[in-house]
């Protein structure tokens, strides 16, 4: 299993001089012609959404990759848009690990779906995406600009780790919510312990009930309401008897 990347000093120095590299090129091209040439890279982005060593060491090959001659070398797609053969070729690459990444997690869906009772919606929303990548040739202008986006973000190496991190990320935050309730600081304690945010996520899994409380709160809301807020019995009964936490008061 994958872990959260502790950074070295090479791998700083690394990942800079690939984006220095890469940026360098870009702006050196001698072209009047620009808009089908991928954007400049910023250190600072890309490092903030690396969260295991696997990506990291993707994603400077990917930048390595770049020179003159597959930047200038053009791919003309079926809508008429124009856009680098290394960037075309990278599309490609990290399409390939999309669709493997939304098909592992289409097998988790069905697999743990009777157990926890959910996984439709989501189900519609991976056919959705799929759908989207299989006419990345169609898409012109914005629309192109973010299905490739999306291509990228679910091509990661990490994305299962990613996803991971942003469930344990946002369920802190639903968590916020109940912080009155009497036993709030005694599964903030036990959930703290559990550094690894995959076996955060396998832990809350486990109990229906937590699940239902992270399936009330919304990414885009600023405030969260949920089933809890009005049933400190369940929440107690959940630490008692689903987690096993015996320190519950009652």
């Amino acid at each position: 299993m994958d872990s959260l990347i502790r950074w070295k000093r090479g791998d700083y120095i690394k990942l800079g001089q690939a984006v220095s590299r890469f940026n360098k090129i870009i702006n050196e091209l001698d072209t009047d012609e620009r808009d089908f040439l991928p954007e400049i890279k910023d250190y600072q982005e890309i490092k903030e959404h690396i969260t295991s060593r696997k990506e990291l060491n993707r994603v400077i090959k990917s930048l390595r990759r770049v020179d003159t001659e597959n930047l200038l070398n053009t791919k003309i797609l079926e809508s008429g848009e124009e856009i680098s053969k290394w960037e075309f070729q990278e599309i490609n690459k990290a399409k390939k690990r999309a669709f493997r990444n939304l098909e592992l997690e289409k097998e988790s869906i069905l697999k743990d779906r009777p157990s926890i009772g959910m996984g439709d919606e989501r189900l519609s929303e991976i056919r959705a995406i799929e759908e989207s990548f299989n006419k990345l040739n169609e898409k012109t202008g914005s629309d192109l600009k973010r299905v490739i986006s999306r291509i990228f973000s679910v091509g990661r190496s990490d994305y299962k780790l990613s996803k991971d991190v942003l469930f344990r990320d946002n369920f802190y935050k639903a968590l916020e919510g109940i912080s009155n309730f009497q036993n709030y600081d005694v599964l903030k304690k036990e959930l703290d312990k559990i550094k690894n945010p995959t076996k955060f996520y396998e832990y809350v899994k486990k109990s229906p009930v937590l699940m239902d409380l992270f399936l009330w709160y919304k990414e885009s809301d600023s405030l969260f309401y949920g089933g809890f807020n009005d049933n400190e019995e369940a929440f107690n009964s959940t630490l008692l008897f689903h987690l096993g936490i015996e320190e519950v008061e009652t």
